[in-house]
């Protein structure tokens, strides 16, 4: 019984276990597909990286007009506690408003402050939140 496959150079070729030349016969039928010999090994590790996530959360108290700037203290950490500053190194960070992703576009950050760029206005009571992941 004969397979129909397409080839890596995505040529027609018919299989079948009789002209398989690979070691496991009975389950390849790609011959290009087999695994190799093992290579040399690669250097250990010297670490890791174990990245942390902080958030931070602002709820308007009232209409916010963009272009604006919130500082960090006005913000509440994870635990509830008021922000003195944003991470001063991070590997990036997400936006969210009225818990909806936002484009890196809609927003940029320091260490005292998130400036919101240009968009429409913030109505009382959307949550604003931060979210940092750090290395």
């Amino acid at each position: 019984m004969g397979y129909t496959f397409i080839h890596k150079s995505y040529s027609r070729h018919k299989w079948n276990r009789s002209n398989c030349t690979c070691e496991r016969s009975n389950r390849c039928r790609d011959c290009c597909g087999c695994d190799g010999p093992q290579g040399i090994p690669g250097p250990p590790g010297t670490g890791s990286v174990i990245p942390s996530v902080e958030r931070y959360f602002y709820i308007v108290t009232s209409d916010i007009e963009t272009p604006e700037t919130i500082p960090a203290n006005q913000f509440t950490n994870d635990d509830g506690m008021p922000a003195t500053a944003f991470p001063a190194s991070f590997a990036y960070y997400t936006l969210y408003m009225n818990a909806m992703v936002q484009t890196a576009d809609t927003s940029s950050v320091t260490t005292a402050a998130l400036t919101i760029p240009d968009g429409d206005v913030l109505d009382p009571a959307t949550p604003i939140v931060v979210e940092f992941v750090v290395t």
